[in-house]
Formats: C-alpha cells, sequence, structure tokens
C-alpha cells in the first residue's frame, strides 16, 4: 500500500477514503497538498471536512453525483467541482471513486477514490473557448462584410456601360 500512495504522491493524484461504518475518512498527503492543508493535521478528522470547501454553484451536482453512484446509477462517482484551498483560492478537481463493498447488505458504505489537480485544463478550454467565440464573431463579421460588398457590386455592375 505503501507503494502505491507513494506512486500516486509523485504523479500529484489525491487518495480518499470513506467508510461510514467506522466515520472515518482519509485523504492522502497529496489530497491534502493539492489545497495546501499538507501541514494541518487537523484536515481530514471530520467527514464533512472536503464537502464543506466545495463551491457553493457546485455542491448540488458534487451530492447528486456521489448519490447516483451510491443508488447504482452510475458505475462510478465523478464529479468535476472547486474546492476552497487554505489559501482562500479555488482549484478545480477531478474527483473518483467507488463503493468497494456490498453496502446494501453490509448496510454501511465504503468509498474510495482520487483527487486529481485539473485546474490548469480548465483554465486552458476557458481560453479555447474564448478565443473559438472571439473567431466565431469575427468569421460572421466578414460574411457580413462580404455579403454586402456582393450585393453592392452587383448593383453598381448592373449600371456599367460595356463599351
Amino acid at each position: 500500500m505503501e507503494r502505491l500512495l507513494a506512486a500516486l504522491e509523485i504523479s500529484k493524484i489525491g487518495v480518499w477514503d470513506f467508510n461510514e461504518k467506522l466515520d472515518t475518512v482519509f485523504f492522502s498527503k497529496s489530497s491534502k497538498s493539492i489545497i495546501g492543508f499538507e501541514d494541518d493535521p487537523s484536515f481530514g478528522t471530520n467527514t464533512d471536512d472536503w464537502n464543506n470547501l466545495v463551491h457553493p454553484e457546485d455542491r448540488k451536482k458534487y451530492f447528486q453525483d456521489y448519490q447516483d453512484h451510491i443508488n447504482g446509477l452510475k458505475p462510478l462517482y465523478i464529479n468535476k467541482h472547486r474546492v476552497k484551498c487554505k489559501d482562500g483560492t479555488y482549484k478545480w478537481i477531478l474527483d473518483k471513486g467507488k463503493i468497494i463493498n456490498d453496502h446494501k447488505s453490509d448496510g454501511y458504505i465504503h468509498f474510495v477514490g482520487t483527487h486529481t489537480d485539473i485546474t490548469d485544463e480548465i483554465k486552458n478550454e476557458t481560453k479555447v473557448e474564448n478565443a473559438l467565440t472571439i473567431a466565431t464573431k469575427q468569421n460572421n463579421k466578414l460574411k457580413n462584410f462580404a455579403h454586402i460588398v456582393t450585393h453592392n457590386l452587383k448593383q453598381y455592375s448592373g449600371t456599367l456601360k460595356v463599351s
């Protein structure tokens, strides 16, 4: 297990583990590090430590995706959400997880998952979307200009006399 955690730490992928029966949650050093809590021994002692940091606009889908997996509607829990870091900024997290026990017969949920910082990817997607929007607007302006020029040329070409 130590080797696996070390490999994940090197790749900057965090690991989390939630055991409903024991009412415990574990966040690997990498999970804590992503949001600046690596040196905070109290972070992760409460099962809602991460949940409370999820951006208010993302909470509904965050909890819905979690519930959908529990209810068997999705084979995996997968969610992208913003989390408030220790310094007050937000980072985008790709959160994936899976129930690893038969929670219906066991009567409790044991969930394991990963956290990946995707902030840079989201920023790049936003830049690409913005560039595409600008290019589309410029293209539409050029089309309108070409239409006007073509119309005007047709209109005036009819008045030209050939000698």
